[in-house]
């Protein structure tokens, strides 16, 4: 689906017309969900709009040096329902389900304000009334690249920081297919418009705390090989995170580790959250085998080589049994 001629006109027209916005992106955030909100919320703020970002869950911690990234709140019926419904308009950011913001759905599909969809994810099930969907897109920040691009009035040194830590991080740090000359053509605007590329690379990637790091040796040492060593698979306990005292969040990039041993073209990351019964499962995959595809199988989904899912109310060993059962298909 690519909706961009008509829904970037669109979104801006809403944005012209608003005066207060709610902005939201998906659970357990990463850099391309915080980025684009951000940069959103820069451009509108810039505009005179009264913008507020509010998440299901909280910033990680290495995103939280980008501009305004603290003023971002967290979901609460008691605080947020009533600022949700009488907002001009709802702004929800990389995700393409309502399911992924969890319990602020309901407020949010109940809002009367106009809902506008900005994402690069395939499938689509939210019924909103601008949609800015783009799956040929690396990320949803370049998404609202194009939509403040669109509007001719520049980039503030705020949203360029925000919109490059984005596009960075959603293509693997310019490694990810569909990095070409336009998306580093971009990068370098943004860095003419404020970005510092060493600054936001340095936070990035070499901010985490000790636990992380120690969470990430155990995952690391996890590490097993399947069908001729075509499949990795790294597992992170509720033990684990209770052992190291580590976050949920401290997770995110795991699972690009599955993808740097010789031969490997498929990589599952199984993460068991305590006290949740949920196991979140992350797929990574080289060339043409179907990450999505094995996602869908689980109730999940995604790109071609990026995708995930969850399973509920089932052992951390049934799951992990059973999606490696079915990733046969796609690595032999």
């Amino acid at each position: 689906m690519n909706t961009l001629t008509t829904g970037i006109p669109q979104c801006l027209e809403v944005l012209a017309s608003a005066k207060t916005i709610i902005i939201t992106t998906h659970q357990n955030p990463d850099g391309d969900a915080i980025g684009s909100a951000l940069g959103l919320y820069h451009f509108a703020v810039n505009r005179g709009i009264k913008a507020t970002i509010i998440n299901f869950s909280p910033t990680p911690a290495n995103l939280q040096f980008l501009p305004a990234a603290h003023g971002i709140e967290v979901y609460t019926p008691e605080s947020h329902d009533a600022l949700i419904a009488a907002a001009d308009a709802i702004c929800i950011l990389d995700l393409n389900s309502i399911n992924r913001i969890q319990t602020m759905g309901d407020a949010v599909l109940a809002s009367p304000a106009v809902k506008v969809l900005i994402d690069h994810h395939q499938n689509p099930t939210i019924d909103a009334g601008v949609m800015v969907v783009d799956t040929d897109s690396t990320s949803t920040c370049e998404l609202i690249f194009r939509i403040i691009d669109a509007s001719g009035l520049g980039f503030s040194p705020e949203s360029a920081m925000s919109i490059y830590t984005g596009i960075m991080t959603d293509t693997g740090g310019f490694r990810y297919p569909r990095t070409d000359a336009e998306i580093f053509q971009m990068a370098g605007r943004l860095l003419d418009y404020g970005a510092d590329p060493v600054a936001i690379a340095e936070n990035v990637f070499n901010s985490s705390p000790f636990s992380r790091t120690v969470l990430l040796g155990k995952a690391l040492g996890s590490l097993t090989l399947s069908y001729g060593g075509k499949l990795s698979v790294m597992t992170v306990t509720a033990d684990d995170f209770l052992q190291t005292n580590a976050l949920e969040e401290d997770t995110e990039g795991f699972v690009s580790h599955t993808l740097s041993i010789t031969g490997v073209v498929m990589g599952i990351l199984f993460v068991e959250f305590p006290g949740k019964n949920a196991i979140k499962i992350s797929i990574r995959s080289k060339g043409d085998v179907r990450a999505n595809d094995l996602a869908g199988e689980i109730n999940g989904g995604g790109h071609l080589n990026a995708a995930a899912g969850r399973m509920y109310n089932r052992s951390l060993e049934d799951v992990r049994a059973e999606v490696v059962e079915k990733a046969v298909k796609y690595v032999v």
